[in-house]
Formats: structure tokens, C-alpha cells, sequence
């Protein structure tokens, strides 16, 4: 779901739903909208002038590689989810235009004692760290954020969060980014959707 608000008390929005989006009209542009889980406990706030792709239920987990079901655990309820946006006008993923996306990302109950936050992070091929993770704690959750760079003419940075609760059970992502020069330029608001992002667990 994707919200364009001004004001959230708790888990309710100020505003008028059509199409499963929320207009704005007592409070004015904030300029921003929200992208939503669709278990209302995941949000990224993102320009209203950017593009959603894609948002709902994905078939992906995080599992052994033995390519055997999920498995899980009595009390395990939450599904995977994913959102990828972009602020390219035409709703395109452009390395010259600010992209990225959310993850949800349950897991196997057999992987849980050995994965590690650091594991997490996973810069892809070509990719660098441009500095030591930063970690982070949101509520009952904790992880990391780091930039890195993927090699190339004009390399691509990305800002990635990864966040867990302290079971693993559940993989909380958030990755912004486009080409370096791209990124230097829209640094300030790459840092806002990173810092606003919020689990409500």
C-alpha cells in the first residue's frame, strides 16, 4: 500500500483512501508518501513524486541451499514482502536516477543459530564497503547500515540497512541508490528515507 500523508498517530493515517492510496487535503503536501507491508508493520517514506514499481506478497526466503520447503516455527506469521520504487518519472530502474526497495524476508528455522548480521550485508558482486557497517537498533531489532560501491566507469553506491530481531526470524531490508555521481547529489535525501524507515513489531 502507499500512503501520501502528513501525520500518523499510532497506527492510524490522516486522510481520505481511493485506490489504496491516502490524499491529503486538511493537512496540506508533506511531500512525501509511505510505502506500507501489507501486515501494516513495515514503512518507508519516499518523494510523492517517485514511482512504486512493485509492492506485495514475493515467493522468497531466506533457506537452505538444499532447495528443501521452508521451514518454520509454531508462532511464525510473517510473510515475505518487498516494495521497489524509483524516482525516475516513468517508473524505470535507471542507474542515473535514486531506486530501491524493501524486504521482508522470513527464515528457515535450521538457518537461525548461524546466520550472522555481517552475512547479511552483501554487496553483490564487484561490491566494496566505503567504510565500516554502522550499527543500528530499531526497538527490539538490530543491524547494520552501510554505503559500499559496485565497480565501474561511474560506479554505483548503494545505502543499505539490514535489520533483525534477536531470534532471526525474521530480515528486514531497506537499499537505496544509483550511480556515484547521482548519489553525491542526492545524498541528503537517500540519508532521510534510510534514517525514517521503520519496523512496528
Amino acid at each position: 500500500m502507499v500512503f501520501n500523508g502528513c501525520v500518523r498517530r499510532g497506527r492510524t493515517w490522516v486522510g481520505a483512501i481511493m485506490l489504496g492510496a491516502i490524499v491529503l487535503s486538511a493537512c496540506g503536501r508533506s511531500g512525501y508518501q509511505y510505502v506500507e507491508s501489507d501486515d501494516e508493520t513495515v514503512f518507508a517514506k519516499i518523494p510523492d513524486d517517485w514511482q512504486l514499481i512493485s509492492e506485495g506478497i514475493v515467493d522468497f526466503a531466506l533457506r537452505p541451499e538444499d532447495g528443501s520447503q521452508l521451514r518454520l516455527l509454531p508462532g511464525d506469521e510473517t510473510l515475505p514482502w518487498r516494495a521497489q520504487f524509483t524516482a525516475d518519472p516513468a517508473g524505470q530502474v535507471r542507474p542515473d536516477r535514486v531506486a530501491g526497495y524493501v524486504d521482508v524476508q522470513p527464515t528457515d528455522a535450521r538457518i537461525r543459530e548461524t546466520l550472522t548480521l555481517e552475512a547479511l550485508l552483501d554487496y553483490g558482486p564487484g561490491g566494496e564497503a566505503l567504510g565500516d557497517p554502522i550499527p543500528v537498533r530499531l526497538g527490539d531489532l538490530e543491524g547494520y547500515r552501510v554505503q559500499f560501491e559496485v565497480a565501474g566507469d561511474d560506479p554505483l553506491t548503494n545505502d543499505r540497512l539490514v535489520l533483525t530481531d534477536d531470534r532471526r526470524t525474521v530480515i528486514y531490508v531497506i537499499q537505496v541508490g544509483c550511480r556515484k555521481s547521482c548519489f553525491d547529489v542526492e545524498a541528503d535525501e537517500i540519508d532521510e528515507i534510510m534514517t525514517t524507515f521503520t519496523v512496528d513489531i
